[in-house]
């Protein structure tokens, strides 16, 4: 018992080493979506939302296809306790695979009964590259909840077989509830319960699998209630259609998927984000033959095994199963994602563990483990420090996969995030080169050309966006900036109401409809696009003070001198709202508008701001003078 556990933290020791950058890794890739910008993830209020509609508990964003409950309640969790730190969600992701790899290694021990195999199996799953993807990024989550669910449930599943207890049948169907809220990978689970009773306690014999079908039905009826919940909350079953749209062009790809997944278990270099294919049309495409010929071959050698020891039988079916949510039966819209591996690495895992275990020799074991366990350790290592930073992940994805319109324009939009203007147009353009529908790419030059003031260029852009999309408020609201750069507020403040009728919540969209009316000085009109922002965005003081000029323009002086002291209040150095008070105090109350201007130059010298001093000092002078007089 205690050498289980030595080897179990032996196993975590080395986990935690090999995942030692995500400690100082920024959120990545999509994160900024799901948790960065997320506002349904701020308030414990929302969390009803999160099992009965995906509208406020997917991402900051419409994102479609996507009903992971519980995975979005861990983020509220995290929110609570860290706040907007990076650092709390990937310990959050590294705990949730640390306690994976526990309840593999019971599982293994408990199922196989040879701790050599299980420390072999664990060492893979928790050290392999592969599985960088699914533990270092935040918005992976659902794959390491779900497995932790599935693998408890698993076991308890085993304790029903032996023992048919059936608090033991109602805790598993409990845990896999779960491990579906989690990610709808784990609709698969009780296939593998299934391969299980098949190749351990049936021994290979169907009838004897066949005739203990009743435990079966309860799971196959929670697949169905999950199924309705499912298609109530979301409305679709399906991401979107096949790719190419016809069936067969998907399976013919799916194949050829289906051997790179083989491939990266066992050579898992040249890691990505986003696999690019042609896709495959035809059967006789040598591709298709070729992988359909090794796949067949490796399927052949599994049945055969099936006679003999059953590992290498049960390791691939459990890959094959493992595989079976993300083969586009039902189309996803991705064809191949590393973090899609999490689970079927266990029948690999298993089969490459039995392998180890029973070579006789002990020194060749010892060598072969030594030689293997660093290279894995070294790649992770390696890999996590991509993942540490966005510009350093997606320079390397395009260096990887230089068809990746995606990869491309991550790395445009850090660029433009930084400032980095013709680097950003450069890859923008890149993306579209690839694809010229892809309207992120779109959207992101029409930014770049605003903000060069190329007004002409943007609305290019953003008409092209908004042909393919007319539902992309943010190309409204580019459109909007370039029409008022022309001076054309007509259509501008047409394309910002279009903006905010889309997406009533655009901070972007109410602020600058409230800038049109201020130019076209309809105060009104302008007080009340400026109230709606400031509701959006309430930490903005900056629009605050737009909001108080515009009520001094329209002649409520109160309201305005009220909003500026509040901002004051909050946020002394404000220099903007000092201004403007100092301004609007002059012809009511002398004295106060001088210590507002001298309470402006503290804080402009104190920020090293430029100001006009000899004219803000001679106004004082005046100010005082006629406190004198």
């Amino acid at each position: 018992m205690n050498k289980k556990y030595l080897r179990i933290i032996l196993i975590l020791a080395l986990t935690v080493i090999a995942y030692w950058p995500i400690f100082s890794a920024d959120f990545m890739y999509d994160d900024r979506f799901f948790v960065q910008e997320n506002p349904g993830i701020r308030e414990w209020r929302n969390l009803p939302e999160y099992f009965a509609s995906h509208s406020s508990s997917i991402a900051a964003i419409k994102w479609e296809g996507i009903w992971r409950p519980l995975r979005t309640v861990s983020y509220l969790v995290d929110y609570k306790i860290w706040g907007l730190n990076p650092l709390g969600f990937h310990l959050t992701n590294l705990l949730w695979h640390l306690l994976n790899v526990v309840i593999l290694y019971l599982l293994l021990s408990r199922l196989f009964k040879n701790e050599n195999l299980s420390l072999a199996a664990c060492l893979i799953f928790a050290l392999h590259p592969i599985q960088t993807e699914a533990v270092t990024w935040i918005s992976s989550r659902g794959d390491l909840m779900f497995l932790s669910c599935g693998l408890t449930a698993f076991i308890l599943f085993m304790s029903y077989e032996e023992s048919r207890k059936h608090w033991a049948l109602g805790l598993s169907c409990f845990s896999f509830i779960l491990a579906l809220l989690s990610k709808e990978t784990a609709i698969v689970l009780p296939a593998l319960f299934i391969l299980y009773r098949y190749i351990f306690t049936g021994k290979g014999n169907i009838r004897e699998t066949i005739s203990r079908w009743k435990p079966d039905t309860v799971y196959f009826l929670i697949i169905a209630v999950y199924f309705v919940l499912r298609r109530l909350a979301l409305g679709m079953v399906s991401q979107c259609p096949y790719w190419g749209d016809s069936f067969w062009t998907n399976l013919f790809t799916m194949i050829r998927v289906a051997l790179d997944y083989v491939r990266l278990l066992f050579l898992p270099l040249w890691l990505r984000v986003d696999y690019v294919y042609d896709l495959s049309t035809n059967i006789l495409d040598w591709r298709i033959i070729g992988s359909l010929g090794i796949l067949t071959m490796i399927t052949a050698f599994a049945i055969r095994d099936l006679k003999n020891k059953g590992f290498l039988a049960f390791g691939w079916f459990w890959f094959v199963i493992g595989l079976l949510p993300v083969s586009n039966i039902f189309p996803i819209t991705t064809l191949l994602a590393e973090r899609f591996l999490y689970l079927p690495l266990i029948g690999f895992a298993i089969w490459a563990g039995y392998l180890w275990s029973s070579l006789g020799n002990r020194k060749l074991a010892a060598a072969i483990l030594w030689l293997i366990l660093p290279a894995m350790m070294a790649l992770t290592i390696k890999r996590n420090m991509e993942w540490r930073s966005p510009l350093k992940l997606w320079t390397a994805e395009t260096a990887r996969s230089q068809n990746s319109f995606i990869a491309h324009d991550y790395l445009g939009n850090l660029y433009y995030q930084n400032g980095n203007l013709p680097s950003a147009e450069r890859e923008f353009l890149r993306a579209l080169e690839i694809d010229p529908t892809y309207v992120n790419s779109l959207y992101g030059l029409a930014l770049v050309y605003v903000q060069w003031q190329k007004y002409d260029r943007a609305i290019i852009y953003a008409r092209k966006n908004l042909s393919l999309d007319p539902y992309h408020h943010g190309a409204w609201v580019a459109l909007g900036i370039s029409y008022g750069g022309k001076g054309d507020l007509f259509k501008s403040e047409q394309a910002f109401k279009q903006a905010v009728s889309i997406e009533p919540g655009s901070r972007e969209g109410w602020a600058n409809l409230g800038i049109i009316y201020a130019q076209q000085m309809i105060w009104k009109k302008a007080v009340d696009a400026y109230s709606k922002a400031v509701a959006v965005d309430p930490g903005d003081y900056s629009l605050y003070n737009d909001l108080a000029l515009a009520l001094s323009r329209q002649g409520d002086a109160t309201r305005a001198l009220d909003i500026w002291q509040k901002v004051l209040a909050l946020s002394p150095d404000h220099l903007e709202s000092r201004m403007n008070l100092a301004q609007a105090l002059e012809k009511t109350d002398p004295v106060r508008a001088a210590v507002q201007w001298e309470l402006f130059l503290e804080t402009a010298q104190k920020f090293g701001q430029p100001v006009n001093r000899e004219f803000v000092t001679r106004r004082i002078k005046a100010l005082r003078k006629n406190e004198k007089e």
